[in-house]
This record gives C-alpha cells, sequence and structure tokens, in this order.
C-alpha cells in the first residue's frame, strides 16, 4: 500500500522537471526566432542544434513548430491524444535531428578535422533530453490520488510552479555548462589564415600570469605546426599602462616566434572588442580562416560573438598546464558571463 502511493508522486516530481525543461527550452527557442527575425547576424538557435542540411525556411518553421509544442507541454501537460500525440511526435522529430548533429560531430572527429577534449558532444544531451521530453508526453499517466488532495489543501499549485522554477534553473546552469565543456575543449586542427590569442592579465613587471602564458603557448605550438602564419595578439592597457598585447609579443619573440608574425590589438579589453578588432583587421588584411585560442571555458562565449559580428573561427583551447586550482571557479564564472552575451546577441 505505502509503494500504490509514494509512486505517484514520485512520478509527477519528475513530469514536473520535464515540464520545467521544456519551458526553459521553450523561452530559449522563441527569444532565439525572435533575434533571427530582427535580422541578427546569425541564428542563436545553432547553439543548441544545427539544421544547416535543411532548407532556411524549413528550419525556421520547424524551430516555430518545436517552440510552440514545447509551451503546450510546458504550460498544459496535455493528456488527450489529439495535443500530446502531434507535440510527442515533434519531441521524437528534435531528438533524430539532435541525433544527427551528434553523428555529424563523431565523423568529423574521427575523420581527424576536430578532436573532441569531451567525449560527449552536446547534441547528444539535447537528443536525450528532447527523448525524454516524448516519453513524458506520450506515456499513459495513471491518475495521482495526492493530486486532488494537494488542491484541497491549496498545496498543488505551489508544488508545481517551485519544482518548475527548480528545473528551469538548473537547466539555465547546466546549458552553457554544457557547451562550456562540450563544444569549448573541442579543438580544429584546420589551418587558418591567422589565429588570435585572447588576452589576460599581466602583472607590473611584464610577466604574463599562468592562464595568459597557457595561452600563448598555445598560438606559438599552432605556428610552429603550420596551422597559421600569423598571431594576433588580442589585450587590453591596465591603468598601470602594461599592454597584455605587447607583453604577449614580447614572450612569443622570445620562444622563437618571428616580430614580422605577430600583429597587436592593443584595445581588446572585452572579449566584445577583441571580436569587434580582429574582425577588422581581417577586413584589412584579406584573412579569410580565422582561429582562436583561449582557456576553454571561453571559446564558447568567443565563438558566439565572432559570429555576431559576421564571422566564425575555429577554436583552439589553450592547454591548461598552469592555470590548475582556477579553473574550476573560472569555469563556474563563465555561466553568467554566457548569458550576459547570449541576452546582448538577442536584443541587440
Amino acid at each position: 500500500m505505502a509503494s500504490h502511493n509514494t509512486s505517484p508522486r514520485r512520478d509527477g516530481f519528475f513530469r514536473l522537471l520535464a515540464r520545467g525543461l521544456a519551458l526553459f527550452l521553450a523561452l530559449y527557442v522563441a527569444l532565439s526566432i525572435f533575434a533571427l527575425f530582427r535580422d541578427n547576424a546569425y541564428n542563436l538557435n545553432t547553439w543548441w542544434i544545427d539544421l544547416h542540411f535543411l532548407p532556411a525556411l524549413v528550419g525556421a518553421a520547424l524551430q516555430a513548430i518545436v517552440a510552440l509544442a514545447l509551451f503546450v507541454f510546458a504550460l498544459f501537460s496535455p493528456a488527450r491524444p489529439v495535443l500530446k500525440l502531434p507535440v510527442g511526435i515533434v519531441f521524437l522529430l528534435f531528438a533524430a535531428l539532435a541525433g544527427i548533429n551528434a553523428t555529424e560531430v563523431y565523423l568529423t572527429a574521427a575523420s581527424g578535422v576536430i578532436v573532441l577534449g569531451f567525449p560527449v558532444p552536446f547534441s547528444l544531451f539535447i537528443a536525450v533530453a528532447f527523448l525524454l521530453l516524448a516519453l513524458a508526453t506520450l506515456s499513459k499517466r495513471s491518475a495521482d490520488p495526492g493530486r486532488k488532495q494537494g488542491r484541497a489543501n491549496g498545496g498543488s499549485g505551489l508544488k508545481t510552479v517551485s519544482v518548475m522554477l527548480l528545473s528551469v534553473v538548473l537547466s539555465g546552469i547546466l546549458f552553457p555548462l554544457g557547451q562550456v565543456y562540450c563544444f569549448g575543449k573541442t579543438e580544429y586542427r584546420s589551418r587558418v589564415d591567422a589565429v588570435v590569442v585572447l588576452g589576460a592579465q599581466v602583472l607590473p613587471n611584464g610577466q604574463l600570469t599562468y592562464p595568459l602564458q597557457d595561452r600563448v603557448d598555445k598560438g606559438i605550438r599552432l605556428y610552429r605546426d603550420g596551422l597559421t602564419p600569423v598571431l594576433i595578439m588580442s589585450g587590453g592597457v591596465d591603468v598601470e599602462g602594461t599592454d597584455e598585447a605587447a607583453a604577449m609579443r614580447d614572450y612569443a619573440v622570445k620562444q622563437g616566434v618571428p616580430a614580422s608574425a605577430i600583429l597587436l590589438d592593443s584595445e581588446g579589453n572585452t572579449t566584445e572588442a577583441t571580436a569587434q578588432n580582429v574582425v577588422k583587421i581581417a577586413e584589412q588584411k584579406g584573412f579569410i580562416r580565422l582561429g582562436a585560442v583561449s582557456s576553454y571555458y571561453h571559446m564558447a562565449r568567443i565563438k558566439m560573438l565572432f559570429l555576431a559580428n559576421g564571422h566564425d573561427v575555429y577554436t583552439y583551447p589553450a592547454t591548461p598546464n598552469l592555470e590548475g586550482s582556477n579553473l574550476a571557479f573560472n569555469t563556474i564564472r563563465e555561466i553568467p558571463g554566457w548569458w550576459y552575451y547570449w541576452f546582448d546577441a538577442v536584443f541587440a
């Protein structure tokens, strides 16, 4: 008897988590479509699913359909076949599309074009999420004896809102964190026209801090491996007058990189400024294929900002040989940073 009474409550909790996940994705997709129709530089939905193999109008229509399906499931939790069947089918379709994306990533890695620093591509998590949403939608639910009681004492509405809000918050944390690890640790092995190395703090004596030294060392290796003929050192000038870009150049020259192979961007005070400045340099110099070096937790945001400025980049995450103990803190700090720039791209 005890088992019978607790099972529906457990199922109800996880279904509410699924509805919260659906609400998060619905809001994300809807805002991405809003940005797309405001003629932003790129489709923000490519961060969770890539429909490049479909005609643009078909892809946009599918995104609108899945946003509607997500809202229906999140807000109404349909039980009647007339609603839950089409919603479930849409979720299964997007699970399959995300699965195609994941397969493409693995095939690209097998060809040697990229190296996966994290073994699971982000699109595979998206495929699993949509598969779980489809199962939650299409499954036969037994009546929850606790539901009527909850309505009688006024607790059902509070429980629903609380659990769904918890799910939305967790999704908002895990979504960028998944990209930081899955995308940020992916390294391209393609040759490019130039690689920008993004700056970090330089000590007053001109010595590079550990994260910055890791980044410049990575750029030097790319130059030595013949993957780029040009390094663009990008950083700001601090209040004491220390020029990060110049310090990065000096370090690279001491390691054997010719000064003639290095360009400076001393106005890269922020990641956004670096993206804007480097795109301008690329246009002036005729660079077509650009690469970017930074710490892995920084790469997803870099990719986003370059795309917002109309230029894609190949990513080369620095090996954290020296950064060590600061990695966890810097990774967590990237979560609000990622959302800040994402919302900026939506409403720019």
